[in-house]
């Protein structure tokens, strides 16, 4: 029989003879299981409720819960789980709950109804530091302030390298809430009653639930040890969303939001000693029905890292879609790229110089622009224009002009503007990216446009 076996079988005898499990079984069990905590305490579930008392409440004792969370929270050890019943008529903990920066695991369980509402303050901090290298935070069906009350305020910049803890949230409500310099961030099925800013993370996924203000991602690359992956968000409705640094984020099409808007608040970031090249990339594929304004960092010319934003498939209802640079320089190696194909736009698509925009089988409803040196690849031009077409070779402009790499690969139609039989003298001269000549001896007025292959 194996040591956690044995141990168990002790555990049981014990418990029939009512005398409890022996410390040595306990102390044998955690040490064949690898648990934490003190010396003969396995992980195990403590109780909160509105019956509870402080002064007899005991760690894993249904019969004897505590009155308060925090007297919980100090009470249990590593890896514990807390279990906490809702107040008579839904009153709130009146709490400003801390969890210590050595804790190394902790599991705040809360049936419906059970809300962590202080007077002031912050409902729950937590600021987790390096002894715990691998500290973890899970917090399940719980409400944590309120629409004037901030809610989560989680810090993990004091664990230095590496960076590895992470929060867990499942069914919860938060108010205001600030979460930054953390491994791992999963938000599922959570409430935002006002704003959530996540900032440094290596990695953050909001799934489903919804953020009533604003959900702001950010990522700093001045931190040498925090490396960065990526935030998503997936099946959330979010009134808008704000980028800012060099942040990666993946808005999956499930996900619905007002607008978005970035300001000047995205940035790039080089570092030779570690070696770090950071620009902002951007996956919106969700449904946006407000003004989307992506406003990309002036150029770094120490880094080559392109900005980027991957707009496939996405819908942008109302307001159309602005991206350009907040400083332009066309000497700028960055430049950014914008792939927008299979998406639809009800506005204008509007790009700034050194933006380059692939937005092959898409529909811009209110037609595209760009300005500068900003290119537009596009599958066809919508409306075709009326040309009079001579003997002396006559331009006609692609605004906003194509990418160079499209040049091989667009078609020019002509058709007669008035039915009838068709010139068949009607010559194309000068194919570039940015128009083409018509010519003709007879002449003749034409339709014109091309088809992007």
């Amino acid at each position: 029989m194996s040591a956690k076996a044995q141990a168990l079988v002790e555990i049981a005898i014990g418990a029939q003879v009512h005398e409890g499990p022996t410390a040595e079984a306990l102390r044998e069990l955690a040490a064949a299981s690898g648990t934490s905590g003190a010396i003969g305490s396995p992980i195990t579930t403590t109780y909160v409720g509105p019956n509870g008392s402080d002064l007899t409440g005991v760690r894993g004792d249904i019969g004897k819960p505590f009155f308060t969370i925090q007297k919980a929270i100090d009470s249990t050890f590593d890896g514990d789980i807390i279990d906490v019943s809702p107040k008579t008529a839904w009153a709130p903990y009146a709490e400003n709950l801390i969890v210590s920066p050595v804790r190394a695991k902790l599991t705040l369980r809360g049936c419906e109804g059970v809300i962590v509402l202080p007077p002031a303050g912050t409902a729950l901090s937590w600021a987790p530091a390096t002894p715990n290298a691998n500290a973890v935070l899970e917090l399940l069906n719980v409400t944590l302030g309120s629409p004037v009350v901030n809610g989560l305020n989680v810090n993990g910049i004091g664990m230095a390298a590496p960076f590895n803890a992470q929060l867990r949230a499942i069914d919860c409500i938060f108010g205001d809430s600030t979460i930054t310099s953390l491994a791992i961030v999963q938000l599922t099925d959570c409430i935002g009653l006002r704003d959530v800013t996540i900032t440094n993370c290596q990695f953050a996924r909001v799934s489903g639930g919804s953020v009533t203000q604003g959900l702001a991602l950010g990522y700093d690359g001045a931190v040498a040890a925090l490396d960065r992956d990526e935030c998503q968000v997936d099946g959330c409705v979010v009134r808008s969303l704000v980028l800012s640094g060099q942040v990666k984020v993946r808005l999956l099409p499930s996900s619905v939001v007002g607008g978005v808007t970035t300001a000047t608040t995205l940035s790039s970031f080089f570092s030779a000693a570690p070696p770090r090249d950071y620009s902002p990339d951007l996956g919106l594929q969700g449904r946006f029905e407000g003004t989307v304004t992506i406003d990309f960092p002036a150029a770094d010319p120490a880094g080559t890292a392109f900005n980027v934003a991957d707009l496939s498939h996405g819908e942008f209802l109302q307001g159309g879609f602005a991206v350009d640079f907040s400083g332009s320089n066309a000497a700028s190696v960055r430049r950014a790229a914008v792939l927008a194909t299979n998406a639809v736009f009800i506005g204008r698509l509007r790009t700034g110089p050194e933006v380059d925009v692939d937005a092959r089988m898409s529909q811009a409803v209110a037609g595209f622009t760009a300005s500068g040196n900003g290119t537009v690849d596009r599958s066809i031009e919508n409306g075709f224009v009326p040309v009079a077409v001579g003997v002396v070779p006559v331009p006609v402009l692609i605004i906003p002009a194509l990418p160079a790499s499209a040049l091989g690969f667009y078609q020019v139609s002509v058709a007669l503007t008035v039915p009838g039989a068709p010139p068949n003298d009607v010559v194309v001269s000068g194919k570039t990216p940015a128009g083409y000549f018509l010519s003709s001896v007879v002449g003749a007025v034409v339709d014109t446009g091309f088809t992007r292959a």
